[in-house]
C-alpha cells in the first residue's frame, strides 16, 4: 500500500472498536498489532484499574506517553490507543507527526451499549456511566477530529465493513 508510511494509529472513544478493528486491519495489511493498554498492563504486570487505584491517573498517563512514543517507532504496526491517549498534547503531536491517525467514531449510545458489562474501565467506574461517557465524548471528540486523517463511523458496521472502509481510504 504505497500511501501508508509509518504506523497506523486508531483513536476514538472506548467501545468504538479500536482493538477489534486493529487486529483485523493489521491482519489485512500484514502489520504488527499493538494494543497500547494491553502492552502497558503486560509490561508493568498490573491492570490499568490497579494503576489508577494505586498510583492515580497521572501515573498511567505518563506510562501511556512513554509506551506510545516507543510504539510510534514501529513503521509497520497498527496501534490501538486508549480513549484518553489524545488528552496529552505531546501524544497528539507525536501521533500527527509520526503516523496516520484514524478516528473510529461511535455515538454515546453505542459506547454505552458496548461497554455496559465491562468493569475494567476506570474512567467510567461511576454510577452514571452513560453521563460520564457523554462528558468524556464532549471533551474528546474535537481532539479526535483535530488529529485524524479521516473518520469512520462505526455505529452500525461490523469489523469487516469497518476494515474495508479503512483499507479503501488508505488506498484512495
Amino acid at each position: 500500500m504505497a500511501s501508508v508510511t509509518g504506523p497506523i494509529v486508531l483513536i476514538g472513544p472506548m467501545g468504538c472498536g479500536k482493538s477489534t478493528v486493529g487486529r483485523a486491519l493489521s491482519d489485512s495489511l500484514g502489520y504488527d498489532f499493538i494494543d497500547l493498554d494491553s502492552l502497558i498492563e503486560k509490561s508493568l504486570s498490573m491492570s490499568i484499574n490497579d494503576m489508577f487505584k494505586i498510583y492515580g491517573e497521572s501515573y498511567f498517563r505518563c506510562k501511556e506517553r512513554e509506551f506510545l512514543s516507543d510504539c510510534l517507532k514501529c513503521s509497520k504496526a497498527v496501534i490501538a490507543t486508549g480513549g484518553g491517549a489524545i488528552m496529552d498534547a505531546k501524544n497528539r503531536e507525536a501521533m500527527v507527526k509520526d503516523s496516520i491517525c484514524i478516528y473510529l467514531y461511535a455515538s454515546v449510545e453505542t459506547q454505552y451499549a458496548r461497554t455496559a458489562h465491562d468493569n475494567n474501565r476506570p474512567m467510567i467506574a461511576v454510577d452514571d456511566r452513560k453521563g460520564r461517557l457523554s462528558e468524556l465524548f464532549a471533551i474528546r471528540d474535537p481532539l479526535y477530529s483535530s488529529i485524524s486523517s479521516f473518520k469512520i463511523e462505526t455505529d452500525n458496521l461490523d469489523v469487516n465493513e469497518i476494515t474495508r472502509l479503512i483499507l479503501d481510504k488508505l488506498q484512495g
